[in-house]
C-alpha cells in the first residue's frame, strides 16, 4: 500500500494518513474481494506526534475500508474525518478530539447520485 492523502494538524500534533493499493494485480485481488467484503482495500490511520515538532509518531487508531480512498479532508468546528472513494462514496467519521483523537465513532456513508 502507497500514501493517496494525508492530513497534518500541526497544533495538536495529529497526523491522519490514508494508505490504497496501487499495483494493478493487487488492485484486481482487491477488487473481487471487496465484492465479497472479505479483505481492506484502503487504510487511514491516525497518529499523534511525540512531542512539539518532533515529527515522531505513534499510531493511535486504524480504520480499514473495503472501497479504495482516493481523498481526505478535515472539518476542524465538527471534527470530522471525510474520506472520498474513487466509486463516489463519502464516508464521514466523528473524531474525539476531547479524548485527544484517540478514538473515531458515528461512521457515515454518502452515495453520489
Amino acid at each position: 500500500m502507497s500514501v493517496k492523502d494525508f492530513v497534518y494538524i500541526p497544533s495538536k500534533g495529529v497526523l491522519f494518513v490514508l494508505l490504497a493499493e496501487t499495483r494493478i494485480a493487487s488492485k484486481i485481488g482487491s477488487f473481487l474481494s471487496s465484492i465479497a467484503k472479505t479483505q481492506e482495500v484502503s487504510s487511514v490511520i491516525a497518529y499523534k506526534e511525540e512531542g512539539e515538532g518532533s515529527f515522531e509518531f505513534t499510531k493511535l487508531w486504524q480504520y480499514n475500508l473495503s472501497n479504495e480512498g482516493c481523498m481526505l479532508t478535515w472539518d476542524h468546528g465538527l471534527t470530522i474525518l471525510a474520506i472520498g472513494h474513487v466509486n463516489g462514496l463519502i464516508e464521514c467519521i466523528r473524531v474525539s478530539t476531547e479524548l485527544e483523537y484517540s478514538r473515531y465513532t458515528s461512521v457515515r456513508i454518502f452515495e453520489s447520485d
